[in-house]
């Protein structure tokens, strides 16, 4: 008996527009995906890469936008009830956003190359945040949600809003480079040994690291974090709050590495070091992950820091949405 998976649908789509999407690719930085395919990005800087999808080379582009509405027509649908839409989604972080939504009879105002990372509040869309999984990128010609068929008798015209006639899916992994901290369980007698108070929620102890030695794996830094709230957030860790408050957790620990450098640099004789002296440090892990994805940033966030390091504690809250997420988690409270 064959065990072939096939999708069959109860409407007929024109080839043409089934196939509208094949030649589409999403590129991060300047490695390219290509529809129906993966991409492994294993240095950790897939959540400092910029995505783009592309929909086709550029003496092509025309041709793309002509064969959709034309397809779309062969089809038996009228441009103004079709859409292309480009979804993004992670397991690891439980998210899926709507990234793209255009009407296919308002193709002229499509950029052949569309930006996805970039949120348009500023800084990075969660759904690019997951440095260890990566993100699965979805383009859709699908139909609009107030859809309703002209002819309900005509069974060769697709019946529901917002079902799909064509798609292609391009896989993002990502491998991490290694963690800046893991957190660990702060109990009573733990904080009895470390002399703090017994209401403690976190510390962080960067245990004297140098943040401008270049470091290989995981530094050698406690992040304390409270046992029977670690235990919550293994438990319901894609919910609002705990989101929230690993996104919060990751602030303070970058918050104590800026701090940490800008008092190390008042005393230091090398004070003039560039972001590529320190890539591979501690303040540098932090300043990539605050900074545009650009040397000439990160040289500016660095030298920012070591004057004024709470503005890299703001750009890091910018960065890591942390308004949207304690929003999101009161919202969810109430």
């Amino acid at each position: 008996m064959s065990r072939e998976r096939r999708t069959v649908r109860p409407y007929t789509v024109d080839s043409a527009l089934a196939s509208t999407l094949n030649e589409a690719t999403v590129w991060l930085d300047d490695l390219c995906c290509v529809a129906g395919s993966s991409l492994t990005v294993e240095d950790g800087s897939f959540i400092r890469s910029e995505v783009r999808v592309v929909w086709a080379v550029e003496d092509e582009f025309d041709r793309f936008r002509r064969q959709l509405t034309d397809a779309a027509w062969a089809t038996g649908v009228h441009p103004q009830w079709l859409r292309l839409v480009v979804v993004a989604r992670t397991g690891s972080l439980k998210l899926a956003e709507k990234l793209l939504d255009c009407q296919l009879d308002g193709l002229d105002s499509l950029d052949r190359s569309v930006r996805l990372d970039a949120h348009p509040n500023g800084g990075r869309r969660s759904v690019f945040c997951a440095d260890s999984h990566g993100t699965v990128v979805d383009a859709y010609v699908a139909l609009s949600p107030d859809w309703t068929a002209a002819s309900p008798a005509e069974r060769r015209l697709p019946k529901r809003a917002n079902s799909w006639l064509a798609r292609a899916t391009f896989r993002l992994d990502a491998k991490s480079a290694a963690a800046m901290f893991h957190p660990r369980s702060l109990d009573d007698a733990k904080r009895v040994e470390l002399g703090l108070p017994l209401d403690t929620l976190r510390y962080i102890d960067l245990r004297g690291v140098d943040v401008q030695e270049a470091i290989d794996g995981t530094p050698d830094v406690d992040v304390w974090v409270d046992d029977d709230v670690l235990a919550a957030l293994s438990a319901s860790n894609t919910s609002a709050a705990a989101l929230y408050f690993q996104r919060q957790l990751v602030l303070d620990f970058v918050s104590a590495v800026a701090f940490e450098y800008a008092q190390g640099v008042g005393a230091s004789s090398d004070a003039a070091a560039a972001y590529d002296d320190l890539k591979d440090s501690l303040i540098g892990k932090v300043v990539q992950l605050t900074a545009e994805p650009d040397d000439e940033a990160r040289d500016r966030m660095l030298r920012q820091c070591r004057q004024e390091p709470a503005r890299l504690v703001a750009r890091a809250e910018h960065v890591l949405l942390l308004r949207d997420g304690v929003n999101k988690s009161l919202r969810a409270a109430s």
